[in-house]
């Protein structure tokens, strides 16, 4: 049977359940996706737009700050400890701290992922509720794709809540249905988290690389948002 339900997204607005089926904890609970699923490849979907040189440093360091001093309460997908995710309005808050010479390329960095999640997002639910085996391999396969793809909706819902006023304030975007027995042609819809999300900070690895750290547990995020 193929997925048939059409996506309706509030602009400013993703719910918890949504979260809970892009962004899993856990393996699905079907022991193998329908053989549509094998026809294509979820990669993509956790390779996302990211912050480079200077911007990716302040953000690291801004994230650093605000979870100072977090205490592992959850497990991630890959089974390692995790904090609460911080409140959404304390990343929003980067904006008001950060040096004035990065205001434009962070603005240009929002808007980035803003597009990307209205491309991306209605075949990304479709996609995960249909085929989760295939759509958690797909995240746990490359180093931090889903702390990477939670982070591109929350820097997407930062962007919109800073443009909301250009916006009509009840604005609805409807998306077609992703036919897996068709040609991959999905249509996104415009939708950024409101609420606790949690996003990319930084630490020292053994290499003294700047490294993501993951810290996502749908569970929680459904808490936080419920």
């Amino acid at each position: 049977m193929k997925p048939t339900s059409s996506f309706i997204f509030q602009v400013g607005l993703v719910t918890a359940s949504i979260f809970d089926t892009i962004l899993p904890t856990t393996k699905g609970t079907i022991t193998s996706d329908p053989w549509q699923c094998a026809t294509h490849t979820f990669q993509s979907f956790f390779d996302v737009p990211k912050p480079t040189g200077a911007l990716l440093d302040a953000l690291m360091d801004h994230g650093d700050a605000i979870q100072k001093g977090c205490k592992s309460t959850l497990t991630d997908a890959m089974g390692k400890p995790a904090c609460t995710p911080p409140p959404q309005s304390d990343w929003c808050a980067f904006t008001k701290s950060a040096p004035s010479s990065l205001l434009t390329v962070c603005s240009s960095y929002g808007g980035t992922d803003s597009s990307w999640w209205a491309e991306h997002s209605s075949e990304a639910v479709e996609y995960a509720e249909y085929c989760p085996n295939q759509w958690f391999r797909a995240m746990t396969s490359l180093p931090y794709g889903a702390v990477w793809l939670n982070d591109t909706i929350a820097f997407a819902s930062c962007y919109a809540a800073a443009h909301a006023a250009d916006k009509p304030s009840e604005s609805t975007v409807s998306t077609t249905t992703v036919d897996l027995t068709s040609t991959y042609t999905g249509t996104g819809a415009a939708a950024s988290a409101t609420e606790s999300v949690n996003i990319v900070g930084g630490k020292q690895d053994d290499r003294g690389v700047r490294v993501a750290r993951i810290e996502l547990a749908g569970a929680a995020i459904n808490a936080l948002l419920s």
